[in-house]
């Protein structure tokens, strides 16, 4: 999956109904309620994705998903990696998850109106390089700002580096898992290499295989 598509919180609430998430941290990490699952919504979501040609009427009760429906699925259902990518600065914020299912991939953001957008990523690049995307051009921005990455995995739960942006431009960063290894007075390159290694570390199937 490497396109993009728009999807509102009904048409996800539908498409978590049929994945099986149960185990996987994708409606929490959504901030899905109870509520947000009710069959109402989850008829409505059906009804939009209708409409959308995103889901075709099958046999009896069953329907059809769209191949990038079935990789979104796949990825809600079956998490090997999650990342949360929380973006704060003063009066905004923004932020995105990263799902990996096999050889699936992308970033879900939320957006207004219970909407959220979802980025296909490349299966072929460091896993690490959309986080950082996102984070640096963010912390430029919109000094002071703080981006924190909390990752998911067999491996580990809840594991988290935070690298942060002055207004002076000094940059600083900690680990969860080493905080008297914090760094400050950083510059912005040495701040974001610091978290790309730590990311690495946390999840080390997000190095490259070389």
């Amino acid at each position: 999956m490497t396109d993009r598509i728009s999807l509102t919180a009904a048409e996800l609430a539908f498409l978590l109904s049929v994945s099986g998430t149960s185990g996987s941290p994708a409606p929490d990490l959504l901030g899905f309620t109870d509520a947000d699952r009710a069959e109402p919504v989850i008829a409505a979501g059906l009804g939009s994705l209708l409409l959308r040609h995103l889901v075709a009427p099958g046999t009896g009760q069953q329907v059809e998903l769209a191949p990038e429906l079935v990789a979104i699925t796949e990825g809600l259902a079956r998490p090997r990696i999650c990342v949360q990518v929380g973006l704060v600065a003063d009066q905004t914020a923004d932020g995105a998850l990263l799902f990996e299912s096999g050889i699936v991939r992308f970033l879900l953001a939320p957006r207004a109106y219970r909407c959220f957008d979802v980025t296909g990523v490349d299966p072929a690049i460091d896993r690490r390089e959309p986080l950082l995307q996102l984070a640096r051009p963010f912390l430029d921005a919109h000094r002071p700002a703080v981006a924190s990455f909390t990752a998911h995995s067999a491996q580990v739960q809840n594991a988290w580096v935070t690298v942060s942006a002055e207004a002076d431009n000094r940059w600083s960063y900690v680990s969860g898992g080493d905080p008297e290894g914090a760094r400050s007075n950083l510059t912005a390159d040495e701040a974001m290499e610091h978290v790309h290694d730590v990311l690495g570390t946390l999840l080390p199937e997000l190095s490259p295989a070389a």
